[in-house]
């Protein structure tokens, strides 16, 4: 009889680590299925000058709660997915620093949950500092260098990620030395769209559009009642199009 419960002990304790094997030694095509999705997301503010008066609008906590609630990602919470969140602007620096916050996609059931959360947590608070941090950054810029800061921002995103977005804030007037947005365009904001193949041809001979940018979204935030700044958001975005970009205008995130 002893002999027989050593035997049914053995054989039980040979199927419980025939689980275990089975629940950690996965194929490459299972771990793809159980990592959960990957964001790869901007977020882009104009120091212009020109912009200062329209930041008084913007609420760090509330655009950071609507990320993180369209990434799936929650306080205390494990997740499997994945977020980097790049942070910069655009103004007078042709390559304006940038910062991020990042959380790497994992199986987090096959870790502990404790350290998931941990985390979890710390990507959470780390990226709503830094959305307010960049929300309330001061103007200091007389021009605004949209073309190249926007161009810059793009460069930032792994475009191998499902789910690819710069949100921007700005008045989207281009002054540089790119292009010029003058005081023709304040006085008649439709010519925005009439000069349209004059303008484009500015900034494509000074800097193209990388194809690898293609399918990726921009969100231009314009809460203004400026004519000007909608038709030089509308300007945008046909721009952007053009390149198989998916563009929206929204007053706000």
């Amino acid at each position: 009889m002893k002999l027989l419960n050593q035997n049914i002990f053995n054989a039980l304790s040979l199927i419980g680590a025939m689980l275990i094997l089975s629940a950690t030694v996965i194929s490459c095509e299972e771990k793809e299925q159980l990592i959960g999705d990957n964001y790869e997301y901007v977020l882009l503010i104009d120091v212009s000058m020109s912009y200062e008066g329209s930041k008084a609008t913007l609420n760090g906590n509330d655009l950071h709660a609507s990320l993180m609630q369209e990434m799936g990602i929650e306080q205390n919470s494990p997740t499997s997915n994945g977020a980097r969140i790049h942070f910069s602007y655009m103004g007078k620096s042709y390559l304006p620093i940038v910062s991020k916050a990042e959380l790497e996609p994992k199986i987090w059931m096959l870790n502990p949950r404790d350290d998931r959360i941990n985390e979890v947590n710390a990507f959470y608070d780390l990226s709503r500092q830094r959305t307010n941090d960049l929300l309330s950054r001061n103007a200091t810029d007389q021009i605004s260098n949209l073309y190249r800061g926007m161009l810059n921002g793009l460069s930032q995103i792994d475009h191998s990620a499902q789910h690819r977005k710069m949100i921007v804030f700005a008045d989207y007037i281009e002054s540089s030395i790119t292009m010029e947005m003058g005081e023709d365009y304040f006085k008649e904001p439709e010519k925005l769209q009439t000069d349209y193949e004059k303008l484009k041809d500015l900034l494509v001979a000074s800097e193209s559009v990388s194809d690898a940018f293609e399918g990726t979204e921009i969100v231009l935030i314009c809460p203004e009642n400026s004519l000007v700044t909608y038709e030089a958001a509308k300007f945008w975005k046909r721009f952007y199009e053009e390149h198989n970009l998916v563009v929206s205008i929204r007053s706000s995130y």
